[in-house]
């Protein structure tokens, strides 16, 4: 497991790590007491100073529970958690580690999510309402949700395993209202979505999975450009290819599986889409990247004659998986392509551009 630094005010530390899908709890790493060389004492700062905590935790429970496997004691490091706004959606568990809630002895698992439904479904959204359960049956608040989207029922555990995961709100006291806007790929035709969900406690017992069926409606699509609309959408070129993603299958990026490659000048570039009868469109994506500052970037270009591009953005520096969109409005009335092209130096390789989703809409 990977951990986040914090600071005194419980926000991420400037130097953490962060990530929604590899890091997951927080801890103290901002000026923390400790040895020094030299039979010393004083302050220092790291995520290495906040592992030091979690592992500490980690050995509470093994003496409290010296059955434990391996996957329950994760269970309990990731779900005994105090939540924060200032970690949701930056790491796994949404809070930092809480020992007390860790080495809890508890055999009650939540209850099923009750009256779980989906309300005014466009193509680019689904809002579910559902009424919170607690952390034992019906009583208390659970630690955590897993909320997850497929195109087929969700029926078993490998089913829900293999389904997409959802950022998901704390949970609510039990009886309470909640709600979630589920934002979803739009499609030229009207879809299925089957989307599932239950609770999680302090110490990772999980409820029963809730599901419901979801009809969305079409969108006005003049391009699809994720994997799932096929290789031959992009003209790929200098390495740029398909990568699983966990959660998310295949994704495009400029390093299938490793760094890009010193001096790199590849890109991808779709094929011709019309935006003709079209009065205003966009597009939206979500990607995540690692580029070294500077030196090293991704450009988004458009062309309509495929001689002269104009930019309408540039990657660089780190960041997580996270929604762009652009207006293409004007360039409605005529042919249209995108293309994300890849620069860098002769000095540093880092982990490169991760693109997923991507589709143009308008009317």
């Amino acid at each position: 497991m990977s951990v986040a630094a914090t600071n005194a005010e419980g926000k991420l530390a400037s130097f953490s790590n962060f990530g929604l899908d590899s890091v997951h709890v927080a801890a103290p790493g901002d000026k923390i007491y400790s040895t020094l060389p030299g039979n010393q004492y004083g302050f220092k700062s790291g995520t290495s100073m906040a592992a030091p905590g979690v592992t500490g935790v980690a050995a509470l429970v093994v003496t409290e529970f010296p059955e434990i496997s391996n996957q329950e004691l994760k269970d309990r490091l990731f779900f005994a958690v105090d939540r924060s706004p200032e970690l949701h959606g930056k790491i796994f568990s949404g809070g930092h580690l809480n020992a007390a809630k860790a080495v809890e002895h508890d055999t009650v698992a939540p209850g099923e999510l009750r009256d779980l439904r989906a309300e005014g479904v466009t193509p680019f959204t689904v809002p579910l309402f559902w009424r919170a359960t607690g952390d034992d049956g019906d009583l208390g608040r659970a630690s955590a949700y897993e909320l997850r989207y497929s195109s087929r029922p969700i029926t078993s555990e490998e089913e829900f395993a293999a389904a997409r995961p959802v950022t998901s709100p704390a949970p609510a006291e039990a009886g309470e209202l909640q709600e979630l806007t589920l934002k979803v790929q739009p499609r030229g035709q009207d879809h299925t979505l089957y989307v599932a969900a239950r609770a999680v406690d302090n110490v990772g017992q999980r409820g029963p999975i809730g599901q419901v069926q979801v009809s969305v409606p079409a969108a006005n699509v003049a391009f699809s450009g994720d994997a799932d609309a096929g290789v031959d959408q992009w003209t790929a070129v200098g390495g740029w290819g398909l990568q699983q993603v966990p959660g998310r299958g295949a994704v495009w990026t400029d390093s299938p599986n490793g760094e890009y490659a010193l001096g790199a000048k590849g890109s991808i570039t779709s094929r011709v889409f019309s935006l003709k009868d079209f009065q205003a469109a966009k597009v939206d994506f979500e990607c995540r990247y690692d580029l070294e500052k500077v030196f090293d970037s991704v450009t988004l270009e458009v062309t309509r004659d495929g001689e002269k591009w104009d930019k309408l953005d540039a990657y660089e520096g780190l960041t997580g998986w996270e929604e762009r969109s652009y207006d293409l409005t004007p360039y409605c009335g005529g042919d249209l392509r995108l293309r994300f092209r890849m620069k860098t130096d002769e000095d540093v390789c880092q982990d490169g551009f991760y693109l997923d989703k991507l589709v143009v809409t308008g009317s």
